[in-house]
Parts: structure tokens; sequence; C-alpha cells
């Protein structure tokens, strides 16, 4: 048997086991980046060049697929707090220039508008550029910019970006384009490798109509600031049972940082993440329901759902959709939390042509709370700071109790 013939039965392995292994263990097939790496591996059962047009194809859905994600009024509040954030750059006039009035207006400025709709445009026009321009100088051109435009997101070290795939983003745009980009679409004739293709690009799609059934990873809408998203409200000391109760490599992240710092410092940390979150949207959103959680909040550890994710599965990449029912089930078969000592509050991302988002209260010992969803245009306008601000404005969807009675509290 030849080596290439030895080759491909392995490469085939590869694609039908991790989809499998994705049955019984999401995380897994996610974290294997499957819509991006796999889908890949996928194309190498094809002879050399129409495998790299198909390739060339594959950078094209994935950046149009993080452009059509940023189509909406979260991007600015994500570019602001990304770039305000980013430790390589110092200007403290730049910095506050991202807010309308820092610091009594964080909300995004004109500025962080600019530069957000500036690089969606990019990622949609150079992109293409680089699939059929049949001039070389041209597509030199746009090679340069797109490995700029990664080198820029690697800069800002943005939270919840794994920086091994803009690495991997630019090389591949360097071996695609720059050294291969005498190659084109022209090159995909095989009805299969189509066939791949547009399924790949239909879960695109599904993805943005259906965010709640898809990940944001096939989806490929990737650092938009439109994630499913949770907070884990911990009736005091209700948290540590995930430590006696849980088996994992490490204890939580709080009780990690206690040990370094000590108790009051660690707190202060914990919610360095939380206060990260409300500075975009979906924080604001959050933190408004907090109310309608639990009422009093002094009672309560808040913890970011990722957090949670983190330690009790070992990864969590800022998909919500982990830290959701089945994980809170799964915690609460082992932790037997009595009614109000875990509610947690998750949010969904916004359908791309629905103006709302859906929100659902769970007790993990008692079920559903309450469902509804919230309008992004009252999300975009409140700081994020809850005193003063008015109560956010939901639209009730499934309440199962007559009246959503507030926690009592000792």
């Amino acid at each position: 048997m030849s080596v290439e013939a030895e080759k491909t039965p392995r490469r085939s392995r590869l694609l039908v086991l991790l989809p499998l292994v994705g049955l019984r263990d999401k995380t897994i097939f996610l974290a294997g980046r499957s819509e991006h790496y796999l889908l890949t591996a996928a194309l190498f059962l094809f002879p050399v060049v129409p495998m790299l047009a198909g390739a060339q194809l594959v950078m094209l859905l994935l950046w149009w697929g993080a452009a059509t994600s940023k189509l909406n009024r979260h991007f600015p509040f994500v570019v602001s707090v990304m770039i305000s954030n980013a430790p390589l750059h110092r200007s403290t006039w730049l910095r506050r220039k991202l807010y309308r009035r820092f610091p009594d207006d964080l909300l995004p400025s004109r500025l962080a508008g600019a530069l957000a709709h500036g690089g969606t445009t990019i990622e949609y026009t150079v992109p293409l550029v680089l699939v059929i321009s049949p001039n070389r100088t041209l597509t030199l051109i746009a090679v340069a910019i797109m490995v700029l435009f990664h080198l820029h997101i690697l800069s800002t070290f943005p939270m919840g970006v794994p920086m091994e795939w803009n690495v991997f983003m630019i090389f591949s745009t360097l071996f695609l384009f720059g050294a291969h980009g005498d190659i084109g679409p022209a090159q995909v004739q095989s009805p299969w490798m189509v066939a791949v293709l547009a399924g790949a690009a239909a879960v695109v799609v599904l993805g943005n109509l259906f965010p709640a059934k898809v990940s944001f990873l096939p989806a490929m809408r990737y650092y938009a600031g439109n994630w499913a998203t949770s907070l884990w409200c911990f009736r005091r000391p209700a948290e540590d049972a995930l430590d006696t109760h849980i088996r994992k490599v490490a204890p939580s992240v709080r009780k990690q940082l206690a040990m370094m710092y000590g108790e009051d410092d660690a707190d202060l940390v914990v919610n360095i993440g939380n206060t990260w979150r409300a500075m975009h949207h979906h924080g604001r959103a959050l933190n408004g329901l907090l109310p309608r959680a639990v009422g009093p909040v002094e009672p309560y550890e808040i913890v970011e759902g990722e957090i949670v994710a983190g330690i009790v599965l070992g990864w969590n990449f800022g998909d919500g959709h982990l830290h959701d029912e089945q994980l809170i089930a799964a915690v609460q078969e082992r932790c037997g939390y009595t009614e109000g000592d875990l509610r947690v509050i998750m949010l969904e991302s916004q359908p791309i042509h629905r103006p709302w988002q859906e929100y659902r209260i769970v007790d993990a010992a008692t079920g559903t709370v309450e469902k509804g969803r919230i309008n992004v245009a009252d999300m975009v306008r409140l700081q994020p700071w809850l005193d003063g601000e008015p109560s956010i404005a939901v639209t009730v969807t499934q309440s199962p109790t007559a009246a959503l009675r507030t926690l009592e509290t000792t």
C-alpha cells in the first residue's frame, strides 16, 4: 500500500470520529474548532489544486461569516472595550475618545462606531479581492491588509479570542493567497467539494437566523458582541459546593485567587470580569435582570457563566451554550441545591432578523422561573452601572409562577 493510500483512511477516520465524539461531548467538538480545522481537513481528500482553491473559499466564508455577525448595534461596544483595554495601546487620549464622555457616559463614541464599521467593511471587501482579483499586485496588497488586520487583533489581546487562531489566519493568508494566488474558485469543480462548502455556508446562515440552535463557532459569529451569556447567582456559601461535590482539576477561581491575594482582593479580581461583561450591551441586560432573578443582590455571589464552565468543563471559549440548562442540571445532580441557592440568568444571542434577545431565569432546584425578551435598542442605551438607571424593560413570555417571588434571604 502506498503512503498516500495509507494516509487517506486516517483522514477519513478523523472526519468521522470527531463528529461522533461531538455527539457525546460537544465541548470536544467545539474545542477542536471543527468549523475551521475539520472543514479544511475534509478538503484534504481532494487533489492538491482543488484542495487549495477550496481552502481559499473556506477563508472567505470565515471572514464573511465574521463580518455578517457584526451587522448589529453591539459591535461598537466590543471595539471600544477591546481597544481601550489593549495593553500595547498606550494612548490615554485614544482610550477616552472611544467613549462618548469619559467617565460619565461610557457608551461607544462615533470613533468606536467608525472603527467597528470600518473593520466590517474590510472583512467583506478585501477577502473578495483575494479570491477573485486577477491582478497579482492588487492581490498582494489585499494580503498585506488582511495580515495587518489580524496583527491588530493580536495586539489587543482580546478576551475570548484564541491567539493561535489569528496566527493561523495570518499564515493561511500568506500561503493560500500570497504563495498560491494563481489558484482561484474556478478550480473547485468537484460536486462533492461544492456540497461540503455549501453545507458549511448553510450552517452559517442557520446560525444567524436561529442562534439558540447553533453554537456561535460553527455559525462563524466570532468576536462581534452577539454572544449567548449567563450569570450564575450563588447564595452564599453555595458556590463552595462546586469544590466539595464536583471532582475537577482545580478549585473555583475565587478560591484560587484567595490563596494568592486574600478573600477581599479575590472578590475584587473576580468582579473585574463582571465589570468587563457590563461594558458590553448584553452585560447591561444581565445586570438589569438580577433583581428579577434574586431580588436583593447582596446575599449572592455573582459569577460569570464562563468561569463556571471553565472550572467544571475545563473549557468555555465564550460559548454560552456550554453553561446553560444542561450544565445546571449536571451541577444540581451533584450539589443538591435547595430553591434559591443557585439561580442562573441566561441571555441568548440576537437573531439577525429580530430586534430582541431572549432571556431565561432558571432555578437549579425548581427549574424555569421566567422567560422573556429584551429589545436591543433598550440595552444599547444603558450605562454599565445600575445606580440611577431605570429598570430594564422586558417582555415576559413565560412565567410558571403566578407572580415572580422574591427570594427570602437571611
